[in-house]
């Protein structure tokens, strides 16, 4: 059986167990601070997209598991992560639902209602890929290594017990436009590499097949 290394999903199952666990969650303003532009080589739309390889690293695994795909980050509606080897699965994940499909099945649907804590993940998600600070450092303390005038690296360490259980360390890492690589670091040793590609010249609407991604 192939092992598929779904780096994403594990991402947005900790943060969700993890914002379940405490007792208040805060979603920020939208006028927040960015260490990083937002991904992608423009600032100005608000569609961003892109391709990806990420890397999943096991303790008991000599090789990473690898997989690749696209993603699609839109402002007001999400995340959709579409991975397309070795495995075809699209993860979408909006303030109003996370939904997961696998070779055209539907595997997994949580709404918001059954888990209020899902807007805050997809902030959170949405933090990630543009290197908001102002939204991540209500769960995350941030560190700054010394950046040159072209790169720039954010390290993120949990604020609390219940994200420590399934992130140990988050850091992003990218250049004077864009953030181009995700570290997740989980207890025990393994961790993932997500290496960003986002598209140099990408449309600022979604497309009618990323439209019903979202609205499915």
């Amino acid at each position: 059986m192939t092992r598929v290394p779904r780096c994403m999903t594990y991402l947005v199952t900790a943060l969700l167990l993890a914002l379940c666990a405490t007792t208040t969650v805060a979603v920020a303003a939208s006028t927040a601070h960015r260490d990083m532009p937002a991904l992608g080589s423009e600032t100005s739309g608000h569609v961003l997209r892109g391709r990806f390889v990420q890397h999943k690293h096991l303790a008991e695994l000599d090789q990473p598991l690898v997989s690749r795909g696209r993603y699609v980050v839109d402002r007001d509606r999400g995340l959709l992560w579409q991975v397309e080897k070795p495995v075809k699965s699209t993860l979408v994940i909006t303030p109003k639902a996370l939904t997961e499909r696998s070779q055209g099945q539907q595997t997994a649907h949580i709404s918001a209602e059954q888990q209020p804590a899902l807007g805050a993940v997809a902030s959170i998600l949405l933090a990630v890929f543009q290197g908001n600070t102002d939204q991540l450092s209500q769960y995350f303390d941030i560190q700054r290594p010394k950046a040159d005038a072209k790169n720039a690296t954010l390290v993120l360490t949990p604020k609390t017990d219940a994200v420590k259980q399934f992130i140990t360390r988050l850091k992003l890492s990218g250049d004077d436009k864009t953030v181009r690589q995700i570290r997740i670091d989980q207890p025990g040793g393994d961790y993932s590499v997500i290496d960003l590609q986002p598209a140099p010249h990408s449309a600022q609407d979604l497309t009618p097949a990323e439209r019903r991604a979202f609205s499915h």
